[in-house]
Formats: C-alpha cells, structure tokens, sequence
C-alpha cells in the first residue's frame, strides 16, 4: 500500500500488514481490491482483513495524520474517514478507531445488498458500472428493475441505495404526480416490472426460497388476498336461532 500513501510523519512497519504487496501476491489477490472506486465487494473483503490485520490501528492513524482521500485504510472506506457522510469528523483517529467495521452492517449504504461487483482484475476504475437491461417499473418511467432483482435510476445512471425494514427491502423512487419520493419494496417493483404485479394493490409478492432478500425475478410469484365475504351481522349476535326470552 505504500505505493498509494501520501507524506505522512507517522512511520509504519508494513511488513507486519495483511496487505502487503508480497503477502497478498502470493495469495492472488490483488492490492486494487484497498482501491475500489465506489463501495464494492471488494472492498468488504478487503475491510474484513484489514479487521483482523495486526497493525490495523496503525495504518487507520498513518491514513488520517496524511489525510488520505481514497481507499479502505484502517478497515474504513474514504467516505467515513474524510467526513464525506458527516457522521464524524474528517480524519478525527480518536473517534475513527473506536468503529467497527461498517461492511458487516446489516442495512444501509455499507450492507452487502447495496455493494456493486466491480472487479479490480478486469474492471478501470474510470469505469462505472452501467446500467444493466431491465424493464420499466409500470408507473415510474426514470426506473427499470432486472432479473437479478435491483432496481435502477435510469436518469442518475445509478442503481437506487435500499434498506432493511421489517423483514423486506425498500427504496425510495420519485414519483411522478407527487414530485416527491416514495418507499416501495424492492421485490413490489421488480414483480411489477415483470410479473403483472400492481403497485399498491392489497396483494402479496412471495418468495420461492422464502428468503425475502432475495429478488431474482425466478424466485418471485404472488397471489391476489382475498378478503372474507363483508356482512351486516353485528359481532356478538351470531346465533340466529336464540329464542326470545
């Protein structure tokens, strides 16, 4: 990593690192996977060795006295460290040691769900990932979901971020008549996409596996609820048959 490192006046010895170019050479494994561009996958698996790296505390204090704007340093991604999400101050090492590691989250932006595959073997880091083919959730014309169950923002040019909330996830997409954005659960706009499914309705979306974070289109099916037949019978006088006293 050292190749990587800006002026610091903190000295590191990095051949105690998990990271070191001729540890992780021999391992196959690429010094890239510290340098993503975005929140990928790699960037978990790098984030998880550098958790159980000997001189972790060292390199996240060697980062922040040299302001380090990229790469996972530390077991923490640029957009905690530089103050990017202001949670915590930029280079703040007295309150950045103290966190754990934000990849093994299970919700928000740093949850696995919500990790793009870029791939630091084949994969420029000028080059985002495009927006794979989809089809156009009925209703909303700026959003596309895919067979691999994600939902995309074809004006951003991004995929939309999703959390956890009781058991499913959900994102918030704009909605054309109100002008402002909505929660909708992401396995409701994939199977509207494909499936016939209707935004908003009363029905059920399930999942063949019965794992509900799972969205792949061939792992999805739904059922309209039917509700029990409405009568004027009033709750307590159901025996019809009662004899008047």
């Amino acid at each position: 990593m050292e190749k990587y490192a800006a002026a610091s006046p903190l000295k590191v010895d990095w051949d105690d690192a998990l990271c070191d170019a001729s540890r992780i050479e021999k391992q196959g494994i690429s010094a890239d996977l510290w340098h993503s561009p975005w929140d990928s996958k790699p960037s978990a698996e790098a984030a998880k060795t550098c958790f159980e790296c000997p001189i972790r505390l060292q390199c996240l204090a060697y980062a922040c006295a040299a302001k380090e704007e990229g790469g996972i340093w530390g077991g923490l991604p640029a957009r905690i460290r530089t103050g990017f999400t202001r949670e915590y101050s930029a280079h703040d090492y007295e309150t950045l040691k103290e966190l754990d590691n934000p990849y093994t989250a299970d919700n928000g932006s740093y949850a696995s769900f919500n990790l793009i595959a870029w791939n630091p073997a084949t994969d420029a880091e000028e080059d985002q990932p495009a927006v794979p083919e989809g089809k156009e959730v009925p209703g909303y014309e700026n959003y596309i979901a895919t067979p691999d169950g994600f939902v995309y923002n074809t004006k951003t040019q991004k995929r939309a971020m999703s959390r956890l909330e009781w058991g499913h996830l959900r994102t918030n997409i704009r909605h054309p008549d109100i002008k402002g954005y909505v929660s909708i659960r992401i396995d409701h706009l994939v199977a509207a996409a494909y499936m016939g499914f209707t935004l908003g309705s009363d029905n059920e979306v399930w999942h063949e596996n019965e794992d509900p974070l799972d969205n792949r289109v061939e792992n999805l099916g739904w059922s309209e609820i039917e509700f029990p037949q409405v009568t004027g019978r009033l709750a307590g006088n159901t025996n019809t048959n009662q004899e008047a006293a």
